[in-house]
C-alpha cells in the first residue's frame, strides 16, 4: 500500500476509500479509479505500475485462498530491486 500511495502519489484517505472493484485494465494500463479529496464519486484514476498491480493481485488471491504471495522491495526511486516470494502456514 505504501508503494501505491507513492508511486501514484495518493493520500491515504483515496488508500482507504478504494475496494477491489475499483481495479481497473484501461487499455493495456492497469489503474485504481479513486475519489479524489472533495469529491462524491470515484471519476478519476492513477495508472498503477505493473508490479505493484501484480503484486495487489497474488495478494487478494492468498487472502481468499492461501496462496503465495510475492513481496516487493523498492529503491528511492520507486524502482524495483527485489521480489521476494512469502508463504505462511496454515
Amino acid at each position: 500500500m505504501i508503494l501505491l500511495a507513492l508511486s501514484g502519489g495518493l493520500r491515504t484517505v483515496e488508500i482507504s476509500r478504494a475496494d477491489v472493484s475499483d481495479l481497473r485494465t484501461n487499455g493495456d494500463t492497469e489503474v485504481l479509479y479513486i475519489q479524489g479529496k472533495g469529491r462524491l464519486e470515484k471519476n478519476e484514476f492513477v495508472k498503477i505500475m505493473p508490479e505493484i498491480a501484480e503484486v495487489i493481485r497474488e495478494y487478494l488471491a492468498f487472502r481468499d485462498n492461501g496462496k503465495t504471495i510475492k513481496i516487493i522491495k523498492a529503491d528511492r526511486y520507486l524502482k524495483v530491486v527485489a521480489i521476494t516470494q512469502c508463504r505462511t502456514e496454515n
